[in-house]
């Protein structure tokens, strides 16, 4: 009883799952159409023709399909399989290989067109791949596509597909990439501990080379205990030897970059922080301290006192001179550069501003303010450079342009920008009426007595005359301005119409004037 119930629900199984997969959709392009494979007959091999009256195929079916009646899939990435049950799988779709595991295996991406054979071999290699799957990076490439240069910083330029370096790390780098520099101590680390040192510089020694040259130190401190190479002074990191002495006795060292070191009948360098290295003892340094160090010996940080200072007195440690964008206030604190300066840049010892003042400022650290009616002002004097409107003048835009002025706008001189209002004319338009005065000055030469004939026909303040060789030159003289004419002569004209008018010379001898209509003979 009980094995006719299992034999009853294997057969239940089979058929609903004959059930099920007559529900599932299965298409196949043939000749460019897609066809749908539970239509009757449609996905035989060599169409509905070759179909019998039971909607079996005679020939099979078509490539991806099998069964009787041609309507089922094969199995994974198959493109052919066996045609009654689909369980053994012939030829794999493109970019698939491996039969056994109904094509579930993808085709290397090195693999030309990405098609390989069925062992997943491909040839030729496409980019930076190689090998007989194209699976595998040229040398010095990585990455999925091998389109990844390696670091150089691999020792050999070699890396694996993902980039890391099996081969290590040239020196001074670490990490799985080499991408990490070692401790600036180490001259060489281990690639997966930047920290521990397999080298030193400058004959260092230890696994974060702190024992100095010379020293003998124990455990992972580098702290050194004793001396070797006949070097004496653990404390002094063993730089003392009687080979800096000047003499049997090392009582003088053989320059005043040593000192004697009485305790120990030897001499040792000054600290590299006395300025010049230069020292009278282990406890003085005689010509000051390097920048950013102080006291006695120069032992001292000046940063330790403000962050900000990169020097200062040797004696007390007050900053002298501060980082960029700041400098020492009153106190010899480093405070930031006044805000009043262009881009906030000052100089680091006095706080002058590097670029000048912003507009509206003035002063050396630009701590003023320009006059209120200054547009801007001079960086030094605080003397306005503009006004902050066209009818005020002055080195403090204080004084207001002429009235007589067309707008009342004029230049920092007081000087009309547009000209004269009507009726008004001359420097500053202070002339009314059509007044026009201009004053020059005759120059003598070599005491020669000159006698140019001046004939003057003024109309808007226009002069046409004769110079002394008798060609005829025009001068313009602008009615705002004192001019010069060409020989020198200065003329004070004045204008009360445009008809000829009277002129005086400046001179010293009589003057000499003609029945001709307007013509004059000055002679000096």
């Amino acid at each position: 009883m009980r094995m006719y119930q299992i034999q009853k629900c294997t057969r239940c199984l089979v058929l609903i799952s004959l059930l099920a997969s007559s529900c599932v959709t299965v298409t196949v392009n043939i000749g460019g159409v897609e066809v749908d494979c539970n239509l009757n007959c449609v996905c035989c091999k060599g169409g509905v023709t070759r179909c019998k009256s039971d909607n079996i195929c005679v020939d099979g079916c078509v490539d991806t399909i099998y069964s009787h009646r041609c309507r089922n899939p094969c199995r994974g990435n198959c493109y052919t399989c066996s045609q009654n049950f689909g369980n053994l799988c012939y030829t794999c779709k493109a970019t698939y290989y491996d039969l056994n595991s109904h094509c579930g295996k993808t085709c290397s991406v090195g693999c030309y067109d990405g098609s390989c054979n069925n062992d997943g071999t491909c040839s030729p290699c496409v980019g930076n791949f190689q090998g007989n799957t194209c699976n595998i990076c040229e040398h010095g490439f990585y990455g999925l596509s091998c389109d990844l240069h390696c670091s150089d910083n691999c020792f050999g330029g070699t890396c694996l597909r993902n980039g890391t370096c099996p081969d290590g790390c040239i020196a001074g780098y670490s990490g799985n990439t080499c991408s990490y520099p070692c401790e600036p101590n180490c001259a060489t680390c281990q690639q997966y501990d930047k920290s521990y040192c397999t080298s030193c510089f400058n004959e260092y020694s230890g696994s974060a080379c702190r024992c100095p040259p010379n020293c003998r130190c124990e455990g992972d401190v580098d702290e050194c205990t004793s001396c070797v190479h006949m070097y004496s002074n653990p404390d002094y990191k063993c730089q003392c030897h009687t080979k800096y002495c000047n003499g049997d006795k090392c009582n003088i060292c053989t320059n005043i970059t040593y000192f004697v070191h009485e305790g120990l009948n030897s001499c040792c360098p000054c600290s590299s922080s006395c300025k010049n290295a230069i020292c009278s003892s282990q406890f003085q340094c005689l010509n000051g301290c390097e920048n950013g160090m102080y006291g006695n010996d120069c032992s001292k940080k000046c940063s330790d006192i403000d962050r900000m200072c990169l020097s200062c007195s040797q004696d007390t440690g007050r900053c002298t001179h501060c980082t960029n964008g700041f400098y020492p206030d009153v106190y010899r604190n480093c405070s930031a550069c006044k805000a009043t300066c262009i881009d906030d840049k000052c100089e680091g010892s006095s706080g002058r501003c590097i670029k000048g003042c912003i507009d509206g400022n003035w002063g050396n650290q630009c701590e003023d303010s320009c006059d209120i009616l200054c547009r801007t002002c001079e960086r030094m004097t605080g003397e306005c450079i503009g006004c902050i409107h066209p009818s005020l003048y002055g080195p403090y835009c204080n004084l207001s342009c002429s009235s007589n002025c067309i707008s009342s706008e004029c230049d920092m001189d007081g000087d009309c920008l547009i000209g004269c209002s009507d009726g008004y004319t001359g420097v500053g338009c202070k002339y009314q009426g059509g007044e026009v005065r201009n004053t020059a000055m005759q120059s003598l030469k070599d005491n020669d007595r000159l006698k140019p004939v001046l004939q003057l026909q003024v109309t808007q303040c226009t002069v046409s005359g004769i110079s002394r060789n008798g060609h005829t030159m025009y001068d313009e003289l602008d009615k705002k301005q004192i001019g010069i004419p060409q020989d020198g002569q200065q003329y004070e004209i004045i204008q009360s119409s445009t008809s000829p008018v009277d002129i005086k010379q400046v001179g010293e001898e009589e003057d000499l004037k003609s029945t001709a209509d307007n013509e004059y003979y000055n002679e000096l």
